[in-house]
């Protein structure tokens, strides 16, 4: 797990390729974004199913983001759009902000 972030949730669902449900907490969202980037690799290219959920000391959804047969999702807080570990197209801020 990146410094700075929490596990909150590590839930297993069927086996161990079947899914998986990860929620995470920070205080640093942007940085703990860019840190993310390895571990949703990982799961990625290891055919696991699942779904994750990074949230602000706050409790408020800062990312959300599922691997599923076939497809995905992925939710960022809009001022964080560049800092997520997933690509995607569309508009937004074309630099990571530095935490605060």
């Amino acid at each position: 797990m990146p410094t700075g972030v929490t596990l909150d949730l590590l839930q297993f669902v069927g086996g161990p390729k079947d899914g998986v449900l990860i929620r995470m907490t920070t205080a640093t969202p942007a940085s703990s974004l860019q840190a993310l980037d390895p571990v949703v690799s990982y799961i990625g290219r290891a055919g696991v199913l699942g779904a994750f959920q990074l949230k602000n000391a706050s409790g408020g959804t800062v990312w959300v983001a599922g691997h599923v047969r076939n497809g995905g999702f992925v939710s960022t807080r809009p001022d964080l759009d560049a800092c997520g570990p997933i690509a995607h197209w569309g508009g937004g801020p074309s630099e990571c902000p530095v935490d605060g």
